[in-house]
């Protein structure tokens, strides 16, 4: 056992240069790019980034938590402006204020690998899959 106090470095050194390069070959080789699928108003998630910070900065002269709800109350994006499908409008005033007027859930369902949104109507993609298929974990034996 004397060996390994001696070899515990090189051990870990290893392991950490097997995860460091394996994380790298992962990431650059095209190989997983189609593990990534882009959603539709992908960009639109960017909302806060584009919308907000730019008009409390430029508008109300800065980022603090003032300026950045007055620029936040501003935003006015439609049903479908988000990458999940909702739109976005604050509000200001009451028990709800700050909440988002124009958000609500959506449902994906995973038909071939690819998913679907397959509710709210409005921004349904396909018909779901009604009973799951018996290949389906969750379908009923």
């Amino acid at each position: 056992m004397e060996f390994l106090t001696q070899l515990w470095l090189p051990i870990v050194v290893s392991g950490f240069a097997v995860f460091f390069l394996s994380a790298l070959v992962w990431t650059v080789m095209p190989h997983h790019k189609k593990d990534w699928q882009g959603l539709p108003n992908e960009d639109a998630v960017l909302w806060f980034a584009s919308e907000v910070l730019p008009r409390a900065i430029k508008k109300y002269g800065g980022i603090d938590a003032d300026a950045l709800r007055k620029a936040a109350l501003e935003v006015d994006l439609p049903e479908g402006g988000t990458m999940l499908g909702f739109g976005v409008k604050f509000l200001g005033d009451g028990a709800m204020a700050g909440q988002n007027d124009r958000a609500f859930p959506i449902i994906v369902q995973y038909v071939d690998d690819k998913a679907h949104v397959v509710w709210p109507k409005s921004l349904q993609h396909r018909d779901p899959v009604l009973p799951l298929p018996s290949s389906s974990p969750y379908a009923s034996q």
